[in-house]
């Protein structure tokens, strides 16, 4: 790339936003422009106005950056957005309509049969879905919204891409074990969480068993015709601080053998290879034989925490195999998930 994007952040003092000022640090094809949340922060510089909580230190050049009304007029090519669905529903659809390309990770817009919920890595051609949105929603100069999926979706949809290309995909039974980060701030009470499990967690089956069949839907004539693929789902919140635990049994389409499983996971690229896209792993499924992995302290940084560690696959007794895949949260399930998208969307021409 000969240039560089300015990008603005919605929702910048929340723990998405900080991500994004985390991962967006000496990217070589974006820089922050401007940070946008609630009316409490806007006017106060970015250092004053946040309450940081991640483990890398707070950018200077961030700290300084004055925090401003999420609402079209930013200075920069096109937004990020950490907000939460409520604020998503307005805001992002007013920033389309002003002509900036929305890259959210919100869940507002998600299953909206214009927009792409996408993973670049299964789905890449759903991008052409813009052209169409542009034109229905009446989005100008430019605009449009793009989003990524649920956070344990991504980690699903990426370790079943190797099976779905190769053998295709019928059933799936499918257990999270999900990190707290993924509940954002100030997130669980502690007393509900320590030394404890927490069986439910508000919509999140739900997302599960609907967005994969999106993702792995066929794009045509102007639509996705979602893939015919049973899901049950439960989700649990974990005390652990990031990375999102998803055991999975899946029924294929085609007859396969374990070693055949096993060297699908393991002969598994990136069909990204060849943009050399600044956040995408050479590798975004990681196939381990160890027996003690995949787990969160030790793992969920893999590929800077952008790939998918896939552990404990053997034959299953009810479907036909089963594993466990691990997947950073905050990192490949949200905020690296969204710059993903958005450096996919420079090398298609939908930037400008």
């Amino acid at each position: 790339m000969n240039r560089k994007w300015r990008v603005g952040i919605l929702g910048a003092t929340g723990m998405v936003g900080q991500r994004f000022v985390v991962l967006l640090q000496g990217h070589p094809w974006f820089e922050v422009g401007a940070l946008a949340a609630s009316d409490r922060s806007a006017g106060r510089p970015y250092g004053e106005a946040v309450q940081w909580l991640l483990e890398s230190p707070l950018p200077e050049e961030v700290a300084a950056l004055p925090v401003q009304k999420a609402e079209p007029g930013l200075e920069c090519d096109f937004v990020f957005s950490g907000l939460s669905a409520d604020a998503a529903r307005e805001v992002e659809p007013a920033f389309a309509a002003a002509g900036y390309p929305v890259i959210s990770n919100a869940s507002a817009f998600r299953n909206d049969p214009l927009v792409p919920l996408l993973v670049p890595e299964v789905n890449g051609e759903h991008v052409h879905l813009i052209r169409k949105q542009q034109k229905q929603k009446g989005f100008s100069r430019g605009g449009f919204l793009v989003t990524n999926p649920n956070c344990s979706t991504t980690g699903l949809v990426l370790s079943l891409a190797p099976l779905f290309r190769r053998f295709g995909l019928e059933k799936l039974l499918v257990t999270t074990l999900q990190a707290l980060s993924g509940a954002g701030f100030p997130g669980v009470p502690s007393l509900q969480i320590l030394a404890n499990v927490l069986p439910q967690i508000s919509g999140e089956a739900e997302k599960i068993e609907w967005e994969p069949r999106k993702i792995f839907g066929v794009l045509g004539e102007g639509q996705i015709r979602p893939a015919e693929l049973v899901i049950s789902a439960q989700c649990n919140r974990v005390p652990v601080r990031d990375g999102h635990l998803i055991s999975v049994s899946v029924q294929l389409e085609e007859p396969a053998s374990l070693e055949e499983v096993r060297q699908a996971f393991r002969e598994y690229r990136s069909p990204l290879a060849k943009w050399n896209l600044p956040s995408a792993p050479a590798q975004p499924v990681c196939l381990t034989e160890d027996p003690l992995s995949p787990q969160p302290l030790l793992h969920a940084g893999t590929g800077g925490g952008m790939a998918v560690t896939v552990g404990q696959l053997r034959e299953c007794p009810v479907l036909d195999f089963r594993f466990v895949a691990l997947v950073h949260n905050t990192v490949r399930g949200a905020a690296g998930g969204a710059i993903l998208n958005a450096e996919w969307l420079a090398v298609q021409g939908y930037l400008g």
